[in-house]
């Protein structure tokens, strides 16, 4: 595998892990109005709401959690930190939206897999063009006798690849 390729996958690594952390620390409270709406928010709940459960990332309620108890969501309210009658001022303390139905699911599956040929058909078609340019000598690589047996055996599977997965 080359080894700006090999770069990248880690890099992207680090960013994906790095988000999932942020994520994972964020507080979300969930909670029924007198009305029976349920809401989500980062913010407390309003004074008076009973029941309210602190949902985390992965969707599980936390029970119990002390940061979900209305006595405190109350303080929080009196002390100006929350005031529920505005809407929240940045969109990352916005309810989360509505879940997918399943034609949307399906769709984003289906738009996920094409970015992922692409990105494939991008790599094998990079990784011809560094094989041909060592073939012809347009490298400053020196090719082993292996290499030079290699070379245009990985450069003819590249060609066929791309030639029957990757639309011109």
């Amino acid at each position: 595998m080359p080894r700006h390729l090999l770069l990248r996958v880690f890099a992207s690594s680090l960013v994906l892990l790095a988000a999932q952390t942020a994520q994972a620390e964020k507080k979300i409270y969930k909670w029924k109005d007198a009305a029976g709406v349920v809401h989500f928010s980062a913010s407390p709940p309003p004074v008076g709401v009973q029941g309210a459960t602190e949902v985390n990332v992965a969707g599980k309620a936390a029970p119990n959690d002390p940061a979900v108890d209305p006595a405190k969501a109350a303080a929080a309210t009196e002390l100006g930190k929350t005031d529920p009658s505005k809407p929240p001022a940045d969109p990352k303390e916005a309810p989360p939206p509505p879940p997918k139905t399943a034609e949307q699911l399906e769709q984003a599956r289906i738009e996920e897999a094409a970015l992922q040929k692409a990105e494939e058909c991008r790599v094998k078609r990079e990784s011809l063009v560094a094989a041909n340019r060592r073939m012809h000598g347009e490298s400053n690589e020196i090719l082993t006798p292996q290499e030079r047996i290699d070379l245009p055996k990985l450069t003819q599977r590249l060609e066929n690849e791309i030639r029957a997965n990757c639309a011109q």
